[in-house]
């Protein structure tokens, strides 16, 4: 699809959504480059994916993708660490049962500057919760 067809689309979309609330309404489309730096996000991405990969490939990847730096000068957009927690069964965890918690992390922990979320999904095998 072209670059301009998409842009009427939003743009129709921002006169509709205008119309619905009889307010002005701009729609801005900004590309995250790095998703991991807002947690509700990267717990999406992460239970979305949960279908084709395990937990533990899903860990090592991220692990092995961001940043992390020493929490002595912290900027708000780096990392002193991540906590993943998953809660239930994944597709690709056939033996284990559904009450099953697993915590991985890396780096520190702050607990001044915490940014926490999580995302409840279902399979065909029960349902999870995936922690960020």
């Amino acid at each position: 699809m072209s670059l301009e067809k998409e842009s009427d689309k939003i743009n129709a979309l921002g006169v509709t959504l205008t119309q619905l609330f009889n307010k002005t309404v701009e729609i801005r489309l900004i590309r995250l480059q790095y998703p991991y730096l807002d947690s509700s996000i990267l717990a999406q991405y992460l239970a979305i994916n949960a279908g084709k990969y395990n937990f533990t490939r899903m860990q090592k990847n991220l692990f092995s993708k961001v940043p992390i730096v020493l929490p002595l000068d912290v900027m708000p957009s780096q990392l002193t660490g991540i906590k993943l927690e998953l809660a239930g069964r994944l597709t690709t965890q056939r033996s284990i049962p559904r009450k099953t918690v697993e915590n991985v992390h890396t780096g520190s922990q702050n607990s001044t500057s915490l940014d926490f979320s999580q995302y409840s999904s279902k399979n065909k095998i029960g349902a999870f919760t995936m922690k960020v």
